[in-house]
């Protein structure tokens, strides 16, 4: 049964990041060595809002 959710990555490098993901979607960028979180439209901001 699918429950409509698609995988997507939740940790890899900067080049791996996901697109297209919801805002708010949180990954763990290996390169960067931090969690980040999009801001939408294939954005990311860290913890400080900054983009990235």
């Amino acid at each position: 049964m699918s429950d409509g959710y698609i995988y997507k990555r939740k940790q890899g490098t900067t080049s791996e990041r996901p697109r297209d993901v919801e805002a708010g979607f949180q990954y763990f960028d290996t390169t960067l060595k931090q969690p980040i979180w999009s801001a939408g439209n294939n954005q990311w901001v860290d913890a400080l809002g900054d983009n990235i």
